[in-house]
């Protein structure tokens, strides 16, 4: 497996990751994206997310995030919650 290199950037967003629980995300679940302002992006190979996904979620498989970064809302002040299926 090749390692994942970071930018500055991205490297300084990394360090400010945060984990929430189910129980945290349900509430901004029920608020919405635009009022919660928060993205959902569901890391996952996308045969996963068409099966099912988290309503409001867009589909950014981890291994082609990069070529994908124009899904991603322009505001950088909205909330990015990512969800994978764990470990393989």
């Amino acid at each position: 497996t090749t390692p994942h290199v970071l930018s500055s950037a991205a490297s300084d967003v990394y360090k400010r990751q945060i984990l929430i629980k189910v129980d945290e995300l349900a509430p901004l679940i029920e608020q919405g994206p635009e009022k919660g302002n928060f993205t959902i992006v569901d890391a996952r190979p996308g045969k996963l997310f068409i099966e099912g996904h988290i309503p409001g979620a867009i589909s950014i498989y981890d291994a082609q995030f990069e070529k994908n970064l124009d899904k991603l809302p322009n505001n950088k002040d909205n909330l990015l919650v990512f969800y994978c299926g764990g470990p393989t």
